[in-house]
């Protein structure tokens, strides 16, 4: 009897290598679902007489998409949406398989969702990781805030404490969720905007950032007592985490975000242990949502120079609706686990131009990419 047998060190490592023998020995594009690349039918495969293959381990921890300013994806596949996105379960589902395929292991799910929404569930049964993004820290949709009750961290910290620990106990004990910690405004504006104690006063304004942190923590601690917690820097955090002004309490990974077009707002400061949020789409009324955003060399010299700081805990990336970012969105998560050995972003526009239009149109693509 002649076995294959496909392992992992745990179950998503098994699921890893499900779907990395589906692509190389199968021909199952990880994007088909987006690229429209139906595998062909075959009666039978080819494989070597002995083999054994075994797959380096990941260069960052946790890699996963953030579905952001999804407006294609609302309504767009048939299903009752059933949750707060307006993307069907199905698509949730499939976007969930295309993470595991590109081995990932992480989702925020939506951009305005709520604590245990019905697709966390399905993140929950596909083995990945519940993500939280900058504007909603522990969950809660600030886009919803009630226009009359206060939101005013200094003045009446009670409403939005109270926000912390409804959304903490809406999710189940079995989600393994990556909590997302830190303070803005409404809607994802800065929190200085609508407290007039902390405007113009950096200082004092990371000094309150960082007790809502600890505040945050103490508040997930009580109902999981060993959760894992994650702080975008986005815009203004960024600045005040360069200047010293806010300091990230210890057992907190502090996430370093791009401008939205791929540079990595750090300044060279970032530290072993850190990680990543990159884009490789933008909606933000000039930006490009509908196409490929960020170059791959782009891409790689950014995530590459966290590589070498050893900032690699985690890298997110911004794929907004997906399909329009098939290929930036495939290179992050590709370089997420191979690092700086994933070669070249010209042998990445060879290799993709050729297994996405075929080896006779492959050099024309791939010069009209780079």
């Amino acid at each position: 009897v002649h076995v294959i047998r496909l392992g992992g060190s745990d179950m998503l490592g098994t699921i890893y290598a499900i779907y990395q023998f589906s692509q190389q020995y199968l021909g199952v594009d990880p994007m088909y679902y987006w690229t429209d690349h139906q595998p062909a039918r075959r009666a039978s495969i080819q494989l070597p007489a002995a083999l054994h293959e075994r797959i380096p381990p990941p260069v960052f921890r946790y890699r996963g998409f953030f579905i952001n300013d999804e407006d294609l994806l609302t309504g767009w596949a048939p299903g009752k949406p059933q949750n707060h996105t307006g993307i069907s379960l199905a698509v949730w589902n499939r976007i969930c398989e295309t993470i595991l395929r590109l081995k990932g292991n992480m989702i925020v799910p939506g951009t305005w969702s709520f604590p245990n929404d019905p697709q966390d569930r399905i993140v929950e049964e596909r083995g990945l990781y519940l993500n939280q993004h900058h504007a909603e820290p522990l969950g809660v949709n600030f886009s919803r805030w009630p226009a009359k009750v206060p939101y005013n961290f200094t003045a009446d910290p009670q409403y939005i404490e109270n926000a912390w620990k409804n959304a903490v106990a809406s999710y189940p004990k079995n989600y393994r969720i990556l909590w997302e910690v830190g303070l803005r405004g409404l809607s994802d504006q800065p929190y200085s905007a609508l407290d007039p104690s902390v405007r113009g006063n950096p200082k004092a304004q990371g000094h309150l950032i960082s007790k809502a942190i600890r505040d945050q923590i103490r508040i997930v601690h009580a109902r999981f007592p060993h959760a894992v917690f994650i702080t975008d820097s986005w815009m203004e955090g960024a600045k005040l985490i360069r200047q010293g002004d806010l300091v990230i309490p210890p057992g907190v990974i502090t996430v370093w975000a791009d401008t939205g077009y791929g540079y990595l707002r750090d300044h060279g400061q970032a530290k072993p242990g850190e990680g990543a949020y990159i884009h490789v789409a933008m909606y933000n009324g000039r930006a490009n949502q509908l196409s490929e955003l960020t170059p791959v060399s782009r891409l790689f010299s950014s995530l590459g120079r966290f590589q070498k700081a050893g900032a690699t805990s985690f890298v997110l990336v911004n794929t907004s609706d997906i399909r329009p970012v098939t290929m930036g969105a495939s290179a992050v998560l590709d370089f997420a686990w191979k690092g700086n050995s994933i070669g070249s972003s010209n042998s990445f526009y060879r290799n993709w131009s050729r297994e996405e239009f075929g080896p006779k149109a492959a050099p024309q693509i791939a010069a009209i990419y780079k």
